[in-house]
């Protein structure tokens, strides 16, 4: 995303609508600003943002619409720092008296109301909505003291021109009437302009909102549906080859007329079949898993992360001793998290870390962690055969596989432990070379954190 800041707010549980930094267009070359929502689950965990552009370009053309008068200046302005978005005219540059007049006025009034942009100019502002952006409109006050200066001093010189003087100092005050009347009016229509926008966005953000999370619902259901329809035909073909494996006998007796050749051909045909066939029903089994897991509650308790990742390194001992590798666990954070989860996690980790050590060379494999600002850093290092950098991504990719193809596997682990670590709030990164081992860090929250729970 262009506007990271605004990323990072709807990220960290901002609520409301988000303002982002004015931007260039990379086509249009024109200045607009990001307008976001954050979208949540059901727990009110962040699943993401939708946002949309306003072009700043649209103001200014309204604006010059208006015809409002020479000494009039219009602007968009940020709320908080006082970040002008836009300004009509552009030229002269703001008084450096301005935006302070205008933060200390809403600090006071935070809706509307009245501020002092310069010692010449009376400004007036109104809050857009739920945007945290006021609309500021000002005129230029010379062209009236002006007037009244040069009245008061016919008035002091000739006295009975009095009445004469009384009378024009009423129509300045009723021209000055007008004028804040003007520019209520057009403050008040701006609001409007832009609470339709708003209403209109949030009508989108619903819309896309409920599409996504039927889209989602979906998919898992035609998982299920595809990899249950195709386990039927699977059965079958299972069937008829167990039953062909039986009449073997009686297809090929052992008599010295029976074609060997023949015999050879056959069982080499069933013994691709019947691998073939299980091929087939780990990928089904695999996408049932999967399509299971995403529908999922996760259930956050206290887990001593220690004892769990002994446990892991326990499971997996003997294949490490007969690979004649050794595994260290260093100290441990507690986390609060569900604990089938985690433990799916780093069980894949460990169990990749022995199975692809380098034939012939002891091995390490090694587990560490530290925490620091509410998260923890998991890191499962090995000096195994490692990876190719080309294909640090092709990993966490479901069927996908790197380098040789000598340990069996199907390419699901890696893919379901991105899809889970994920799913608890964190991420998963990896360093590795051909030759020099892999590092696997995963990051996760020490527990559920406001607008990231488990899901």
């Amino acid at each position: 995303m262009a506007d990271r800041a605004a990323f990072a707010a709807a990220r960290d549980g901002a609520t409301g609508l988000v303002i982002g930094e004015p931007l260039l267009g990379k086509v249009s070359g024109k200045p607009s600003f990001l307008i976001a929502r954050r979208l949540a689950d059901a727990d009110g965990r962040f699943r993401g943002l939708v946002s949309a552009t306003a072009d700043l370009d649209y103001f200014v053309g309204y604006w010059r619409r208006m015809d409002l008068p020479n000494d009039a200046h219009v602007a968009l302005v940020r709320a908080g720092e006082g970040q002008v978005l836009v300004r009509l005219p552009e030229t002269p540059a703001i008084s450096a008296t301005s935006l302070p007049a205008l933060k200390a006025a809403t600090a006071e009034a935070p809706l509307s109301g009245r501020y002092v942009p310069a010692p010449d100019r009376l400004g007036f502002y109104q809050r857009v909505g739920d945007l945290p952006v006021y609309l500021t409109v000002s005129y230029s006050e010379a062209a009236v003291d002006a007037g009244w200066r040069a009245w008061l001093w016919t008035f002091l010189l000739f006295p009975a021109a009095a009445i004469l003087a009384l009378l024009v100092l009423l129509a300045l005050a009723r021209r000055q009437t007008r004028v804040e009347a003007r520019a209520n009016l057009e403050v008040t229509r701006a609001r409007a302009a832009l609470a339709t926008a708003n209403t209109r966005l949030e009508q989108r953000v619903a819309e896309r909102t409920a599409d996504l999370q039927e889209s989602n619902a979906e998919v898992q259901r035609f998982a299920y549906i595809v990899s249950h329809d195709l386990r039927a035909p699977l059965v079958n073909i299972m069937g008829f080859t167990s039953e062909l494996q039986r009449l073997r006998g009686d297809i090929f007796p052992d008599a010295p007329a029976a074609d060997p050749t023949l015999r050879e051909d056959f069982d080499e045909a069933i013994g691709f079949i019947q691998s073939s066939i299980d091929k087939m029903d780990r990928l089904i089994k695999a996408i049932l898993m999967l399509a299971r897991q995403g529908s999922r509650v996760f259930q956050p308790e206290p887990v001593d992360m220690a004892a769990l990742m002994r446990s892991i390194v326990d499971g997996v001992a003997h294949r490490a001793l007969s690979a004649e590798a050794t595994i260290t666990v260093g100290p441990m954070p507690d986390l609060v998290i569900d604990r089938i989860a985690v433990e799916q996690v780093f069980s894949n980790l460990v169990d990749n870390a022995v199975k692809y050590l380098r034939p012939g060379v002891p091995g390490r494999v090694s587990v560490s962690a530290d925490a620091e600002n509410g998260r923890a850093r998991f890191r499962v290092a090995d000096d195994g055969r490692g990876i190719d950098p080309g294909d640090h991504g092709r990993v966490f990719e479901l069927f996908r596989r790197s380098g040789a193809q000598d340990r069996p596997g199907d390419g699901i682990g890696l893919a379901h432990v991105k899809t889970l670590v994920r799913q608890l709030g964190g991420t998963i990164s990896l360093e590795s070379a051909p030759g020099r081992g892999s590092t696997f860090t995963v990051v996760l929250p020490v527990k559920p954190q406001d607008g990231h729970p488990a899901r």
